[in-house]
């Protein structure tokens, strides 16, 4: 089967976050190589740097290394400017990826796609109805109470 996995966390990148410790980025690289190990073909959406054997669709990451300028916020603090840059090149990162996985959907390069990290559910989960994308999702965190 040929499975695509989302992971548009910039979180992703152990180049980036030497020092940061990601569980999320451990667990689906055991999970893309045990796919492979199953006989799967596996393509990850991540970052250039993301620890796997399987093949890399890689985002860029001059979104992150090289931000570019949000001037919405003219009134804004420095502080504030700082965070609403970094927040505004990340979501440029998450939607990026997120745009490479599904073109590959639409050019036959995979199968069915697995959305692994919150950063890609929600968005994915809109985008997969234009597809028609057969698309799989991990939770990571408990889900809202009924009614909510």
């Amino acid at each position: 089967m040929k499975i695509g996995l989302i992971f548009s966390s910039v979180f992703a990148s152990p180049a980036l976050f030497k020092s940061k410790i990601f569980a999320p980025r451990d667990l689906l690289t055991d999970l893309s190589n045990g796919l492979l190990k199953r006989g799967h073909n596996v393509t990850v959406f991540a970052t250039e740097d993301f620890p796997t054997q399987a093949k890399i669709v890689p985002t860029s990451l001059d979104y992150l290394q090289n931000p570019p300028e949000y001037h919405k916020f003219v009134r804004a603090s420095l502080a504030q400017k700082k965070w609403q840059q970094s927040e505004y090149a990340k979501r440029n990162f998450e939607l990026a990826t997120i745009c490479n996985t599904f073109k590959a959907f639409k050019d036959g390069q995979i199968e069915v796609l697995h959305a692994y990290h919150d950063s890609s559910l929600f968005i994915t989960h809109y985008i997969e109805v234009l597809f028609d994308a057969p698309v799989f999702y991990t939770i990571h965190d408990p889900l809202p109470p009924e009614g909510a």
